[in-house]
């Protein structure tokens, strides 16, 4: 596996806002997509302070968009206290590709939350144009708008193999 993407400083914060926003991403070119290669990618989203009442659901999303993409790994809604984290370990795997590529995505989600454990997702993204430029994006999304609410990614590094 190679380095082929880390985010260079913070994501944007997202505070104040119930719209669900991109807090890093990594745009694939097109045709970086061949049968048998493997993505993997690490995302750490912080939550250094929250007004305690209002909850934040972060995703991972793989499509044609950063936000529009299919949600791959979602967390639950995390009832926050300052000081909280999420961790997000992704591997994409290509079974083919072209105009109707197929990648077959897994997601770990681990939350820094009382009561919280990690969690498993496993999707498979259908009819992916892998001709075109594609997009893994980890969003948030807070249940109200809050001055006090803060998350941001904090980290996003996205490694690749070669094809088989």
């Amino acid at each position: 596996m190679k380095l082929i993407s880390s985010l260079a400083a913070a994501g944007d914060t997202l505070t104040n806002s119930t719209d669900e926003t991109v807090l890093a991403s990594h745009e694939f070119p097109a045709d970086f997509w061949q049968a048998g290669k493997v993505v993997r990618a690490r995302a750490l989203v912080t939550i250094p302070s929250t007004n305690s009442t209002n909850t934040l659901q972060t995703r991972v999303r793989f499509g044609a968009a950063a936000l529009t993409g299919t949600a791959i790994g979602t967390t639950s809604d995390l009832d926050v206290a300052d000081g909280d984290l999420v961790v997000a370990d992704v591997e994409l795997f290509c079974r083919t590709a072209g105009s109707a590529g197929v990648i077959v995505a897994t997601v770990l989600v681990s939350e820094d939350a009382a009561g919280t454990a990690a969690g498993g997702h496993g999707q498979v993204v259908s009819s992916v144009d892998t001709t075109s430029a594609t997009y893994l994006g980890i969003t948030g999304e807070w249940s109200a708008a809050n001055a006090s609410n803060q998350c941001a990614a904090q980290m996003l590094n996205v490694f690749e193999s070669d094809a088989l």
